[in-house]
């Protein structure tokens, strides 16, 4: 599903409301997931720390979703290569802002999420790989 509409309507604010970031005025959200840890969420903002590098961001989120280091290794080839990220070895503060934007969308991925909440996803990514 997509959540389409014009600029300071409240599609972010929905967002942090379906995250738990932000309370409701009223009502309930439900979501169809068993835990926490079956979302995948990208920030509009970048949040990604400058001086680790690619790998070093890759095993950070992985060790937070539980995964082993071989399990994030095979994940981050494949992520590596759909998302035509830049080498491993690459500090984050060294990458341009639309690879700083496929990176957070790869560690977003990375634990193979059911249910994926992105907020303006390709804000910044180069036109022609948005479109693949």
């Amino acid at each position: 599903y997509g959540l389409l509409g014009p600029s300071g309507c409240g599609k972010t604010t929905l967002l942090n409301c379906l995250i738990g970031c932000q309370s409701l005025d009223s009502g309930s959200i439900a979501l169809s997931v068993k835990k926490k840890s079956d979302v995948g969420y990208m920030p509009q903002e970048i949040s990604l720390e400058g001086e680790l590098t690619i790998g070093e961001v890759f095993m950070y989120y992985g060790r937070i979703h539980g995964m082993n280091k071989t399990a994030v290794e095979v994940r981050q080839k494949h992520l590596v290569d759909l998302l035509r990220l830049p080498s491993l070895a690459k500090r984050i503060c060294r990458t341009s802002g639309g690879e700083q934007r496929r990176i957070s969308m790869a560690v977003t991925l990375l634990h193979d999420p059911e249910l994926l909440i992105l907020d303006e996803p390709t804000v910044g990514v180069d036109p022609l790989l948005r479109n693949e």
